[in-house]
Order: structure tokens, then C-alpha cells, then sequence
């Protein structure tokens, strides 16, 4: 594993750690660095929420600066979203940016905890 791999794998274990106490754990997918296409609102994605969690999964993207380019609607265990419409375009490029995860119950939509991991947003032009 390299150093990223380590630091990533630490944060989702301490978050798993944190969780333990609500069925076991939340499983939370991890990502290093997502892929665009420029100058366009839809984008291809593959998110999910693990079949093996007991919450909702709520996921946002926002860039580096606090600018939310997009926000999921709740994400059931087992469920995935495969397309999302951002707020706006960004031209070609490398962009800092975090995925935000919040947890809920799946009883009554109470706020668990969640995890906010950086991350690389990549924006490339169409071939």
C-alpha cells in the first residue's frame, strides 16, 4: 500500500471504529480521485451505499472553498446513483474537492454521524 492507501484506509477505520455502536459499523466507500467531462452538467458517477449497512447514505460533492456542486436525495443500503446533474460547469481541469457523507437511521431519518474525504475532481475535455 502506498502512503495515500494507508492514510486513506486509517480514516475510514477510525470512522468504522467511531460507528461500531450502531449495527456494526457503516461501511464508506473511498475515493482518491474522480473523473469529469468539462463544461458539462450531467455526470456519469458510480456511488452506492454497501448492501451490509443498516442507514441511509446522503452524499455531497463540494469543492475546495465550500461551493456545493451536488447533493444526493437518500441513499438506501444496497442502492447506487449512476448519474447526477451538477450545479454548474467547470472548464478543463484539476479541482480540490470533498465528498461528504452523512449517515441516517433508516427508522425515522435521524442523523447518524459522517465523514468528509478530500479528494481530486478531475474535469477533462470530450475527446
Amino acid at each position: 500500500m502506498n502512503r495515500k492507501t494507508n492514510i486513506i484506509f486509517i480514516i475510514i477505520f477510525a470512522f468504522l471504529f467511531a460507528c461500531k455502536s450502531y449495527a456494526g459499523g457503516i461501511a464508506i466507500p473511498g475515493y482518491e480521485k474522480l473523473i469529469f467531462n468539462a463544461d458539462e452538467k450531467n455526470q456519469s458517477v458510480k456511488f452506492y451505499n454497501p448492501d451490509s449497512n443498516s442507514c441511509y447514505l446522503r452524499l455531497s460533492l463540494i469543492l475546495d472553498g465550500g461551493k456545493e456542486l451536488w447533493r444526493s436525495d437518500f441513499i438506501e443500503p444496497g442502492g447506487e446513483v449512476k448519474e447526477i446533474l451538477l450545479s454548474e460547469t467547470l472548464e478543463a481541469g484539476t479541482y480540490g474537492a470533498l465528498l461528504k457523507y452523512e449517515c441516517f437511521s433508516l427508522n425515522d431519518k435521524t442523523q447518524l454521524n459522517g465523514l468528509e474525504m478530500k479528494l481530486t475532481a478531475v474535469f477533462k475535455k470530450g475527446s
